[in-house]
């Protein structure tokens, strides 16, 4: 089954999501994304192994791993609508950080003259 994009259906899906109660930011910002996709295809067919690869793209154009999840999420929901579920993909994992960077901790001078400011100006 070859499956392509229409404005007709992008359209419809916005709709969706506007019957959601979607916020306006959200709704625009997955439409950019799905249209950026669908720009990306150049006419080509959705499928899994396009998705795939337009996610590594994403990661080649050294978007943090949090955009490119939210790149996805755009267009899982997308082909989730379209019920094109064999072409999802996972997102990136995140590990997270459990301790701070040390150069962004402060030294005992820098926190004493934080402390000597604050008790200055009252707070």
């Amino acid at each position: 089954m070859e499956r392509s994009v229409t404005e007709k259906q992008v359209a419809a899906f916005q709709e969706a999501l506007c019957c959601e109660e979607c916020s306006t930011g959200t709704v625009e910002a997955y439409l950019r994304e799905i249209r950026r996709f669908v720009g990306w295809l150049a006419g080509a067919p959705v499928t899994k192994e396009r998705v795939v690869e337009w996610k590594d793209r994403l990661l080649a154009q050294s978007y943090y791993p949090a955009t490119v999840n939210a790149k996805l999420a755009a267009l899982r929901r997308f082909l989730r609508f379209m019920g094109w579920e064999e072409c999802l993909v996972k997102n990136l994992r995140i590990q997270r950080r459990l301790f701070c960077d040390r150069s962004r901790q402060l030294s005992r001078e820098e926190y004493r003259r934080l402390c000597e400011t604050a008790r200055r100006l009252g707070k």
